[in-house]
């Protein structure tokens, strides 16, 4: 994927009043920073978002918007970008900055911490994926980024490559290695793993996490925003992101697997080696081979010692949790 261009906040700050009303006829009142996007509201209060965007495509974004629109007209919510007065939906926000505009949908980011919110989260995935099921893949001729598959023999195979000088730097690493690391071993031994997976594909957000979900709590809804990195892959792409994203930031709460499984499997099905495969997913200690690739990336400096130290309490916990709730034996 191409690496989004250095950008200058204030620069984009002061660009976007005449790149809206140029292009949209929105006159922007006020622009703020909101961590990687910018909110604007206009003089009646409507709030847009203005998302720089490393997709250089106005092909890709046409047809994100073309099934987005197909996959809200079905009732999904979703933020659909907005096309500008000249026909496209890229627009340039500084040099070699492009971007697009999208309406802002009502809702708090969901938490993941709260057992509501990942049962919402997961009925909004399944819900997708029972639409994007529908689709061809014709839809979508510009994907990005790695299916689920590929995505997760390369991480295993780079953190396989780290792997002895991190457990030379950190003993506890080592004295913990089977119960943290037995995922990824057994597939060492087993690379048929992830090729024995069901073969179906849908139209899948492919980052599905927190702060791209939207929780209405009044009428109990939740919206799905950026779509970035989203195409056709193995709909378990998504409730994986789910279930990654809560060990991160939970304490991995009773229930977070097995109320996972039951939601989707209820909401959109699992037959029987489906839903062995998500479980062993759900095995895969993400959190640590984030942890550990991001600090060998960094030069294994000392300040990054604590984060992989918190990484491998999450995962001893991640094991713990899957050993109770896992209805069979994975391996």
């Amino acid at each position: 994927m191409a690496r989004l261009p250095e950008i200058d906040p204030l620069k984009i700050v002061e660009s976007i009043p005449f790149v809206l009303s140029e292009h949209f006829g929105i006159e922007a009142k006020s622009v703020d920073v909101v961590k990687t996007v910018y909110r604007v509201t206009d003089p009646v209060g409507t709030i847009y978002y203005v998302k720089p965007c490393n997709h250089q495509s106005d092909e890709r974004i046409a047809e994100l918007h073309q099934v987005a629109t197909r996959l809200s007209q079905s009732g999904l919510r979703l933020a659909v970008p907005i096309l500008s007065r000249d026909g496209r939906y890229l627009v340039t926000l500084d040099d070699g900055v492009f971007g697009y505009v999208q309406p802002a949908l009502p809702g708090r980011h969901a938490d993941f911490r709260l057992r509501s919110d990942r049962v919402m989260s997961t009925a909004a995935a399944a819900h997708l994926h029972r639409l994007g099921s529908r689709m061809s893949v014709k839809w979508l001729r510009y994907p990005v980024g790695l299916p689920l598959a590929r995505k997760l023999a390369t991480k295993r195979a780079a953190f396989l490559r780290v792997f002895p000088e991190v457990e030379s730097r950190l003993p506890y690493v080592r004295a913990n290695k089977r119960a943290m690391l037995h995922a990824l071993f057994v597939w060492d031994r087993e690379p048929s793993t992830v090729a024995l997976a069901s073969p179906s594909r849908c139209f899948c957000h492919r980052d599905f996490a927190p702060h791209n979900l939207l929780v209405d709590d009044t009428r109990r809804k939740i919206s799905v925003i950026d779509f970035d990195l989203a195409g056709f892959d193995h709909p378990f792409v998504d409730l994986v992101q789910i279930v990654n994203h809560s060990v991160t930031l939970s304490d991995v709460d009773r229930g977070l697997f097995v109320d996972t499984v039951e939601v989707y499997r209820r909401l959109y099905g699992l037959n029987p080696a489906e839903e062995r495969w998500l479980w062993q997913l759900f095995s895969f200690p993400d959190v640590l081979v984030r942890s550990v690739l991001e600090w060998a990336k960094e030069g294994y400096r000392d300040e990054g010692e604590e984060t992989v130290r918190q990484a491998v309490l999450k995962e001893q916990t991640r094991v713990d949790r899957l050993t109770q709730e896992c209805p069979m034996r994975l391996y």
